[in-house]
């Protein structure tokens, strides 16, 4: 559940990032060159005649999410690989785990894919100890809180954004102790 959490989360702020940028009537020339390129490869490889039309006025807009939304729903395995693919052809961000703690690089992608263990092999999967689980609890909150305060600053200075979310977030360990 808790990768579930995490891969609904990096899904969930992505898009979110999208739409702060589009609040802000961005004009196609001014994306990252990155960004142009991947939606224009995509129009390209679709066989649908009337793509490029609707790329006109604001339909890149729409092309833009669009392709986000089928692509994080696609998503199964959110290791630093594909979150790396997937913010860097969305947002123009080379690196995201760059946005992470420092440390926690290797521990999301053996929590991810000890995940994948689990999923595929059940009952025969290596098992899982209780202070494994609370240690990637607070990795993943950690990183959770770094990765909203970074794109929130990312969108800010790339993208002109004003307003995005809360920046200060409070953990009560408290709520561990149960």
């Amino acid at each position: 559940m808790l990768c579930a959490a995490w891969e609904r989360y990096t899904e969930n702020i992505l898009l979110e990032c999208i739409d702060k940028i589009l609040e802000t009537n961005i004009e196609a020339s001014s994306l990252p060159k990155y960004i142009k390129e991947y939606i224009s490869q995509k129009v390209r490889e679709s066989k649908n005649v009337i793509y490029p039309i609707e790329l006109a006025d604001n339909g890149w807009k729409n092309l833009w999410k669009g392709y986000a939304i089928n692509e994080t729903n696609a998503l199964n395995t959110p290791n630093s690989e594909n979150l790396n693919k997937l913010f860097k052809r969305f947002l123009g961000i080379e690196d995201f785990t760059l946005m992470w703690h420092q440390k926690s690089l290797l521990e999301i992608n053996n929590f991810i894919k000890t995940r994948g263990e689990i999923a595929h092999n059940g009952s025969k999967a290596k098992y899982v100890k209780f202070s494994t689980l609370l240690k990637s609890i607070n990795t993943i909150t950690d990183n959770t809180i770094q990765v909203d305060y970074s794109l929130s600053q990312y969108l800010k200075t790339n993208y002109g954004v004003s307003e995005t979310w809360r920046e200060s977030y409070y953990r009560k360990l408290s709520s561990y102790n149960r």
